[in-house]
């Protein structure tokens, strides 16, 4: 199993020329060194601001594990109690509930990216501009606008999010505000195997979700898994078309984002299905500009 490269003081030239245009995943470990949030986002943070909100707790393939909402401020009553379990403890035989503030109301959204706002930014080895989806060609700043799929997830030891692929065959970054996280990724050309061999069944996530808690390689049945390990201040860059699923080793808050980069997959995006509704919605809701059918 290959390990994703661990990198620090990448430039952007580098991370252009050796991991968006080659498509390869890369953890940066001094990401987030200039946020302000490192210092002040912890449970009591979220729980003084935004702890009365109602939120709908999650499962491994993100469903709502219920149609009911409890108080976000009694989900993080529980949200560290995770970290004094064993392996072997029957909580982790089920779903570990974790909450993704993306599925949120527009209003509650609002609010978290309000109280973020000034804590975070762009990591830095990213390119500040030419950015397809979301349409930002001279500039980026994921903070000041809501870019697509932006969430933070807090995530109890346990929770994991099963095999999956990010949607408009996009690219995401992963930054870690605290605690651990362990994941894999699968190269694109790898897609049929694992969807032909069930890899995203809730069986055999759960099944490697223990050997991770046991401290074990999990079982891809000999497919190329790539793995990382993701801690505090550390960024992963997942490349558009790779598989992922992701692991909390330890009580975890962290944040995350998608977009697409001309450098990375280039004017061919246009090609995939519904990247052309795609843009025509971009163009829509920000400038007002409508197109012929």
């Amino acid at each position: 199993m290959q390990s994703v490269d661990k990198i620090d003081h990448l430039s952007r030239r580098q991370f252009r020329c050796d991991y968006l245009r080659q498509n390869r995943p890369v953890v940066v470990t001094d990401a987030l060194e200039s946020w302000s949030g490192m210092t002040i986002w912890d449970v009591g943070f979220f729980r003084s601001r935004i702890g009365r909100e109602m939120v709908h707790p999650q499962g491994y393939n993100f469903d709502r594990l219920s149609s009911d909402q409890i108080p976000f401020t009694d989900f993080l009553d529980t949200f560290v109690a995770y970290d004094t379990l064993t392996a072997d403890a029957p909580q982790f035989l089920e779903a570990v509930p974790y909450v993704r503030a993306q599925c949120w109301t527009p209003s509650q959204q609002k609010v978290l990216h309000g109280i973020l706002e000034d804590g975070w930014a762009n990591p830095y080895f990213l390119p500040k501009s030419l950015y397809l989806f979301p349409f930002d060609v001279l500039s980026c700043e994921p903070n000041r606008r809501k870019y697509p799929l932006f969430g933070c997830y807090f995530s109890p030891r346990g929770a994991e999010t099963g095999l999956h692929m990010d949607p408009w065959n996009s690219s995401a970054i992963l930054c870690q505000v605290s605690g651990t996280k362990r994941g894999f990724l699968l190269p694109p050309d790898t897609k049929e195997q694992w969807r032909d061999n069930n890899l995203a069944s809730a069986e055999k996530v759960t099944a490697r979700k223990i050997e991770v808690l046991q401290g074990q390689t999990p079982n891809y049945e000999g497919l190329p898994m790539w793995q990382f390990e993701l801690k505090p201040g550390e960024a992963l860059y997942i490349p558009m078309g790779w598989a992922h699923e992701v692991f909390t080793a330890c009580s975890s808050i962290s944040l995350t984002y998608n977009f697409i980069h001309l450098l990375g997959i280039g004017l061919k995006w246009f090609t995939v299905p519904g990247s052309r509704q795609l843009i025509k919605r971009q163009l829509v809701n920000r400038f007002g500009i409508t197109t012929r059918r």
